[in-house]
């Protein structure tokens, strides 16, 4: 987000509902800025799981913005996102790079953090970021009110003491509210939240969570679609104008939730989505029955759901799992077309499944054999693999065949 006109450090506190941003540029050029819509995404789904966030905004004062409700008041947490690829260390929150400072603002991460203490209500910080944090820092992503944070604790002191020390050295900063860098340390939670498929496998987790006890059987594709929905109504907030209307950057724990909840009653009313629609009919011309056909999608269902789950498998090995599954179903399917055995469609299922077997067999990771089977019905659902031979017709050039032979 870059720094646009706003509201100055000399305007005297209001509420935060009250003040003009001081940051719009982003608003203007939101190009590369998807992770920090996935991580506006994690909030709306914590908002929905934590009735004590009442408000989560986007690129309103900060990247992101928490209003917390807590009883007869409120907390504002204000959150930047960094998809920087490096470690973080004191000198990478303090230092301000020459040529950044723009008209006197603060240029450091912890300065233009902490230039949002401006406000009348109580507020915290929040950095989130893809690349870990420098181990001697790790005290900072313990939450707020931890005994590890206390006051009296000689490690974290000594680590706020480090990083007021090179705060200092770089600008003697103060917030419009009159606080200093140790006002930001003590008041700052640092999350990790990894790289973009992390974020995204903690979305679709969290999506779950909500939805579990009302829609337990949802279809994976609806909740895949959601998922979608949410990163567009995040997109959408971040680039609105401020002005005339701020409340189309702001999303509301209440509105979302009605919104998800018609939105669900809607598609879990409506046909099939067209993945499970794929692999169900792809099973039925193969003659498999009902019952079956629900197993599959079970399984299928319970794959993409364990895909998504930190204790699967690490990104690269899940892609080679992936293609080598792909691989050897394209194989025995075209040897099977080819003549090379007689399996009816019923059958060629069975072999599809023993092939499955022995790909299990033959990797270095253990993997369970239901993932392996729910990997082969997503492959059928995304339409990469069947359990019927190609007819004639469907071949490339076979329907100019046909019409040469009626001519």
């Amino acid at each position: 987000m870059d720094i646009s006109a706003g509201s100055t450090d000399q305007d005297p506190a209001r509420s935060i509902h009250d003040l003009t941003p001081m940051e719009q540029g982003g608003v203007v050029a939101r190009e590369g800025l998807a992770y920090q819509d996935d991580v506006a995404v994690s909030f709306f789904l914590r908002m929905l799981l934590d009735d004590r966030i009442a408000e989560v905004w986007c690129e309103v004062e900060d990247d992101i913005t928490l209003i917390w409700s807590t009883g007869t008041s409120q907390r504002v947490e204000f959150i930047q996102v960094k998809s920087d690829e490096h470690t973080w260390t004191i000198h990478a929150i303090c230092h301000r790079t020459p040529g950044k400072v723009d008209k006197g603002r603060p240029a450091s991460l912890l300065e233009r953090s902490l230039s949002h203490d401006r406000c009348t209500e109580s507020c915290s910080f929040r950095v989130v970021t893809s690349w870990p944090l420098d181990p001697p820092l790790g005290l900072l992503r313990e939450p707020l009110g931890s005994v590890k944070r206390d006051g009296q604790d000689a490690e974290f002191s000594k680590l706020v003491n480090a990083i007021v020390a090179k705060a200092q050295a770089e600008n003697a900063y103060r917030s419009p509210n009159g606080h200093g860098p140790e006002f930001w340390v003590r008041s700052l939670v640092w999350e990790q939240a990894g790289r973009p498929d992390d974020v995204g496998n903690t979305n679709h987790r969290s999506i779950d969570s909500y939805l579990a006890p009302n829609w337990p059987y949802l279809s994976i594709d609806i909740r895949d679609e959601l998922c979608g929905k949410l990163q567009l109504r995040a997109f959408e907030a971040a680039k609105a104008a401020f002005r005339p209307d701020p409340g189309k950057k702001k999303v509301l724990r209440g509105a979302l939730a009605r919104d998800i909840d018609e939105q669900i009653g809607s598609a879990a009313s409506a046909p099939s989505t067209a993945p499970e629609k794929a692999l169900e009919d792809r099973l039925r011309d193969a003659a498999v029955c009902e019952d079956l056909i629900l197993g599959a999608l079970e399984l299928r269902r319970r794959y993409l759901q364990r895909r998504r789950s930190a204790a699967f498998l690490a990104l690269r090995d899940r892609d080679a799992l992936e293609t080598k599954v792909l691989s050897r179903l394209h194989q025995v399917y075209i040897r099977w077309n080819a003549g090379e055995f007689p399996d009816d469609p019923p059958q060629f299922l069975a072999r599809c499944l023993a092939v499955l077997d022995d790909v299990r067999t033959e990797l270095p990771t253990t993997v369970a054999a239901e993932d392996l089977y729910g990997l082969m019905y997503d492959i059928t659902a995304r339409r990469q693999h069947r359990f019927t031979k190609y007819q004639s017709d469907e071949l490339i050039g076979g329907s100019a065949a046909k019409g040469g032979e009626a001519a």
